[in-house]
């Protein structure tokens, strides 16, 4: 109990020094959320996370969700990363605080919309190049997914602030 208290309370010291350290003279956080790495993403059958990340993103305050820009990043590789060292040729195009990425994971792809769905969610501040993994959801149906990562997205906002803090 004791170490939950200790957590909770670095966890709101976190998210006021995020509030407080996000941008130089801006308290907005320009977050950029890209399409989540899938392996079977041609198959059409995906839930699209970005977009549910962003609808659940875009009503905080103390953050700006940027449109996904298809037309600046024409001719750069955005799609199937998850991972920092693959994030540089996209900061270069886009001015962005933060980037989130997705993977989703399946366990069957024969039987399209019957199979278990997992997600991983990974942060990555571009201004102190601090990366970490964030909220994850396992063993659930394609449209249980919007609803999982919204009970999360508390948790996904505490840990954009984390990125924040100099370790």
């Amino acid at each position: 109990m004791k170490v939950r208290l200790r957590l909770a309370l670095i966890l709101a010291l976190c998210a006021t020094h995020f509030v407080a350290r996000c941008n130089v003279g801006d308290s907005t956080v320009k977050v950029l959320i890209l399409p989540p790495y899938d392996q079977i993403a041609n198959a059409g059958v995906s839930p699209d996370t970005r977009t549910i990340l962003e609808s659940s993103l875009s009503n905080k305050a103390q953050l700006s969700v940027i449109p996904f820009p298809f037309r600046t990043l024409m001719g750069v590789q955005y799609q199937m990363v998850y991972d920092k060292k693959y994030c540089e040729p996209i900061i270069d195009k886009v001015d962005c605080d933060v980037i989130i990425m997705t993977h989703l994971i399946t366990d069957n792809e024969r039987k399209p919309g019957t199979w278990p769905w997992h997600y991983k969610i990974r942060v990555y501040n571009t201004r102190t190049k601090q990366q970490l993994n964030s909220i994850s959801g396992n063993n659930l149906k394609a449209e249980d997914i919007a609803s999982d990562i919204s009970s999360k997205i508390d948790r996904l906002i505490k840990d954009i602030g984390s990125t924040f803090t100099i370790k």
